[in-house]
C-alpha cells in the first residue's frame, strides 16, 4: 500500500475475482480436437479416435453385448453399446494406482440404460440414474483406489431388458473434481490455444468462447552465429616456439614461404569472421618442419667397371666392363650383368621370367629344361592353343560359334592323333598313327585299322558274285571302301577266237570311283601265255576281251576303291 496524498489511497496487486480459462485444439476454429485444459487424463484413447484400442467389452450377464466405434449426431467419435439382459459395459487398464489415491471418473452418455459405475473397479456400483435419450449428460464419481486394481470401468444396467447407449469423452483424473475432458499427455499435440476470462470456476466447453485461436508454439530463438569469411597467412621461424604476433603484423605473409635448414618451422594463422560478436577469431597452427639431414646410407647399387672396394651384405654391383673380370672371391664377373654380395661371395642377380619383356626370343639360345611352353591366341570366337610339355605337343583350335574342336597331338610314345569333334551333332572323327598301325574312325560310320598283318574294319568282309556268261563268274570282296575282284576259269568255258568278249554288270555299292582297266594273267599249265584284257566302268559295266584264238586256264584279280 502506498500513500499518495492525505486525501487519497492507491492499492496494487488486488485480485478482482476473474479466472482465465485455457483450451486447446487442432484447428483455427477450435472445433477439431477441442479440449479444455485441466488435470491430466490418465486414460489412453479416451476419445476413441483409434477405435476400441485399449478398451475391452465387459458383457457381464448380457451375453449379446456389443460395442462399436461410430460418429454421433454432434460429429464426435463415440462408442455405441447395445445388448439385452441385465448389465454390460466397457473397461480399460491405464495404470496401477497407489492405495488410497483419490481419483475421479467422468463420461458423457445418452440413450437407454442406467449408469451403475464410472471409475475404478472394486468399488460398489451406484445408481446414477437413467440416461437421457435426447442429449448427453455428464456422469462422474470419486473413489479411493485400492491396491489391487488398475481397471477403469463404465458399467450399465438395462432398462426394460435393453441397453442402448452412446458414451464419449471419458476421463480419469487425480483429485475429487471432474474437470472438462482432455487427452492423455502422450496423445496431446495441440496446434492452437484459446483463452477467455470470467468469474466462473467452471470452464466453458464451447470452442467459440476461446476465440481468437492462436498457433500454439514456443518463442522464437535468437539468430545463430554464422561464418562470413575465412583467411589465412603464414610465417617461418627458427625455433619451435609458437608465434604470438597478431594478425595485422607484417611477419605474417599472404603467400606460403619456403622452409630452410635455418628457418625450419612453418606456421599459419587463420582468421574467421562471423556475423555476430565476437566478430573475429584467430588460430595459429604449425604446418610443417624442415627435416634434418640424416646419416648417409649404404649405396643401393654401384655401376662400375671395377669391383667395389667397400663391400657389405646386400650391395648390388652392375659390372659395366666389356670383358670377363675375376673378382676378389674368384667369381667370374660377366659384362653388363648385375651381382649382389651375400657377405662372402658375389652372386648373380636372379632374373625372374615375369621380369622379361621382349618383342621376340631371337637373342635367346641354349637348352630349355623341365619346363612348359604354352601359347594362347584368341580371334573372336576362335581360340588356338599350343602346348609343349615333356614329350608331348598339343595343338587345339576351339570355335565357340560352331561348337567344334580340332585337336592335333604328337607324342614320342603314343604317336600321332588328329581329332575333330562337333558338339552340335555329337559327331567325332579320329585319325591315329602309332607303332601298332594306322587307325581311323567316325562316330557316323565304321572304323578301320591298317597293321603290318592286314586291314581290319568294324563291319567285316562282304562278298558278291557277278555272272559274265559262259558259266564264268567274277567274285567281289569288299572291306570298307576297298573292293577286290577276281576271275577264275578254264579252257572248257573260255570262248575261243580272237576278240571274243564277255560282259557283266556290277551292282551299285560295289562299283569303282573311276574306270579301272586291268589284265588277267592266263596260264597253260605253269607257263604264262598272254593276258586277258578286263575293263570295269563307273557305271558297273565289266568287259573281258580274249585277244587270242586259243583257250587257256586263266586266273586274275585286282583291287580298286569304291565310288
Amino acid at each position: 500500500m502506498t500513500i499518495v496524498a492525505s486525501n487519497s489511497l492507491t492499492l496494487s496487486n488486488v485480485n478482482d475475482g476473474t479466472i482465465t480459462h485455457y483450451a486447446y485444439a487442432n484447428s483455427a476454429d477450435g472445433k477439431d480436437g477441442f479440449y479444455v485444459g485441466g488435470r491430466t487424463n490418465l486414460l489412453f484413447n479416451s476419445n476413441f479416435s483409434s477405435g476400441l484400442y485399449h478398451w475391452t467389452i465387459n458383457p457381464g450377464t448380457n451375453k449379446d453385448c456389443k460395442a462399436v466405434v461410430t460418429t454421433d449426431s454432434d460429429g464426435d467419435t463415440c462408442i455405441h453399446i447395445t445388448g439385452t439382459g441385465v448389465a454390460c459395459g466397457i473397461y480399460s487398464a491405464p495404470a496401477p494406482f497407489n492405495q488410497n489415491q483419490i481419483t475421479t471418473g467422468s463420461v458423457l452418455a445418452k440413450g437407454t440404460g442406467r449408469i451403475m459405475l464410472v471409475g475404478l473397479e472394486g468399488r460398489p456400483a451406484s445408481n446414477f440414474g437413467t440416461v437421457s435419450t435426447e442429449s448427453y449428460s455428464k456422469v462422474g464419481s470419486t473413489t479411493q483406489a485400492s491396491s489391487n486394481t488398475n481397471c477403469f470401468v463404465v458399467y450399465f444396467s438395462a432398462v426394460n431388458d435393453v441397453v442402448d447407449v452412446y458414451i464419449k469423452f471419458v476421463k480419469l483424473e487425480q483429485g475429487d473434481k471432474a474437470n472438462p475432458w482432455s487427452p492423455a499427455p502422450s496423445e496431446a499435440h495441440p496446434s492452437y490455444i484459446g483463452q477467455y476470462s470470467d468469474f466462473n470456476t467452471t470452464a466453458s466447453t464451447d470452442p467459440a468462447k476461446y476465440a481468437p485461436w492462436t498457433i500454439f508454439k514456443g518463442n522464437d530463438g535468437k539468430d545463430g552465429r554464422g561464418i562470413v569469411s575465412s583467411e589465412q597467412k603464414y610465417q617461418v621461424t627458427t625455433t619451435p616456439a609458437k608465434p604470438v604476433d597478431p594478425w595485422e603484423n607484417s611477419v605474417w605473409k599472404t603467400t606460403q614461404p619456403t622452409i630452410t635448414a635455418t628457418n625450419k618451422y612453418l606456421w599459419s594463422i587463420t582468421r574467421t569472421t562471423f556475423n555476430l560478436a565476437p566478430l573475429t577469431q584467430d588460430i595459429v597452427e604449425q604446418k610443417a618442419v624442415y627435416g634434418d639431414k640424416g646419416t648417409d646410407g649404404d649405396p643401393g647399387k654401384i655401376v662400375s667397371d671395377t669391383e667395389p672396394s667397400t663391400r657389405f651384405k646386400g650391395l648390388t654391383w652392375k659390372y659395366s666392363g666389356t670383358a670377363d673380370l675375376t673378382a676378389s672371391d674368384r667369381t667370374v664377373i660377366k659384362p653388363n650383368t648385375e651381382y649382389y654380395y651375400n657377405g662372402t661371395h658375389w652372386i648373380i642377380n636372379l632374373i625372374e621370367a615375369n621380369q622379361l619383356n621382349v618383342n621376340d626370343l631371337s637373342a635367346i639360345s641354349g637348352t630349355f629344361t623341365n619346363g612348359k611352353i604354352e601359347n594362347i591366341t584368341k580371334n573372336g570366337s576362335v581360340t588356338s592353343t599350343i602346348l609343349i610339355e615333356d614329350k608331348h605337343i598339343l595343338s587345339t583350335l576351339t570355335d565357340t560359334s560352331q561348337n567344334t574342336v580340332n585337336t592335333l597331338e604328337l607324342d614320342s610314345q603314343q604317336g600321332y592323333s588328329n581329332t575333330f569333334a562337333d558338339s552340335n551333332s555329337g559327331r567325332t572323327r579320329t585319325v591315329q598313327a602309332n607303332f601298332q598301325g594306322f587307325f581311323t574312325s567316325d562316330t557316323d560310320g565304321p572304323s578301320a585299322q591298317l597293321t603290318p598283318y592286314g586291314v581290319y574294319v568294324t563291319n567285316g568282309l562282304q562278298t558278291t558274285t557277278v555272272s559274265l556268261g559262259s558259266g564264268i563268274n567274277a567274285t567281289l570282296a569288299k572291306i570298307g571302301q576297298m573292293c577286290q575282284i577276281s576271275i577264275n576259269s578254264n579252257s572248257s568255258n573260255v570262248p575261243a577266237g580272237n576278240g571274243v568278249a564277255l560282259s557283266g554288270n556290277i551292282p551299285a555299292g560295289w562299283r569303282p570311283a573311276i574306270g579301272t582297266p586291268f589284265e588277267v594273267m592266263m596260264y597253260s599249265g605253269t607257263s604264262f601265255q598272254r593276258p586277258l584284257h578286263i575293263t570295269i566302268g563307273t557305271d558297273g559295266k565289266l568287259s573281258i576281251v580274249n585277244v587270242s584264238a586259243s583257250s587257256y586256264w586263266c586266273f586274275g584279280g585286282t583291287t580298286y576303291m569304291l565310288a
